[in-house]
C-alpha cells in the first residue's frame, strides 16, 4: 500500500469522525443521575390521598362517594390524584375515561366494605 493510503486525517472541531460513526464509537454523553433503588422504594413513607393514612389511596376505607367529593374539594386529577392539572390534561398512563357515569379507576379501585 502507498503510505498515503494507510495515515490517519485529523479530525476538527466536536463531530465525530465517519470512521467512528461506522465502528460503533459514541460522543461522550452527559452523566445520568442515578435511579432509585428498589430499597429506597420500599422504604418511602406512602400517604393516602383520601383519609391521609400510611396506605395505598386503593387501600383506603373511603367510600366511593366519599373519595368524590374530596377529589373535588381538594382539585385533584380524576384519574391520577394529581392536583397539578384536571383530569383533561391528565398524560398518566393508567388513563380513564371520565363521564359522569363513570367512576375513574383512581378513585374506585380497591374499595372494600367496612369490617
Amino acid at each position: 500500500m502507498r503510505e498515503s493510503d494507510t495515515r490517519e486525517l485529523p479530525v476538527y472541531g466536536s463531530h465525530m469522525s465517519t470512521a467512528s460513526f461506522h465502528t460503533g464509537s459514541r460522543c461522550p454523553r452527559k452523566k445520568l443521575m442515578p435511579s432509585r433503588s428498589n430499597e429506597d422504594i420500599k422504604h418511602r413513607k406512602v400517604t393516602c390521598h383520601f383519609c391521609e393514612g400510611e396506605h395505598f389511596a386503593t387501600n383506603c376505607y373511603k367510600t366511593t362517594n366519599d373519595r368524590v367529593q374530596i377529589v373535588k374539594q381538594n382539585k385533584l386529577c380524576f384519574n391520577c390524584l394529581s392536583n397539578s392539572h384536571q383530569v383533561s390534561l391528565c398524560k398518566s398512563t393508567d388513563v380513564a375515561t371520565v363521564s359522569e357515569n363513570i367512576i375513574p379507576p383512581s378513585v374506585s379501585r380497591g374499595i372494600r366494605a367496612l369490617p
